[in-house]
């Protein structure tokens, strides 16, 4: 599901997963912003039946598109939310390398320049250019 403020769509909020009120969940709901949140009924009913690689695989489609989403809509900010102990989303994606946070970094590593975005420091911010 993908929750937050609707007046506030111009900031999707992205990071780990630490219940309703912490991590990027609760900066979203306490800061304003977006957040994509599967929900345990529903990431339960995907990966039932599956091997953990392929539970993997099939998550990630979702975050995935969800991303992708975002950036063709051209929203204003995608901000990744550090958890303590990390000081850059490169830190988290190199040392955390298996995570859906690593994937989601380097996700928009790879692909946000190409809908018009900049990387500044923790965020992806939409300068402009031509949107898909």
């Amino acid at each position: 599901r993908v929750g937050g403020d609707p007046a506030l769509a111009d900031r999707v909020v992205l990071g780990k997963w630490d219940g309703q009120d912490g991590g990027y969940i609760g900066e979203a709901r306490h800061n304003g912003g977006i957040f994509f949140d599967t929900g345990d009924d529903t990431w339960n009913a995907v990966g039932h039946g599956l091997d953990p690689s392929q539970e993997k695989a099939l998550g990630w489609q979702v975050n995935e598109q969800f991303l992708r989403t975002q950036l063709e809509a051209g929203v204003g900010k995608i901000e990744y939310v550090l958890p303590p102990g990390y000081d850059s989303v490169e830190q988290l994606a190199k040392i955390d390398r298996l995570s859906f946070s690593a994937a989601e970094i380097n996700f928009l590593k790879e692909n946000a320049a190409g809908f018009g975005y900049q990387q500044q420091g923790n965020s992806w911010v939409y300068v402009g250019g031509t949107r898909r």
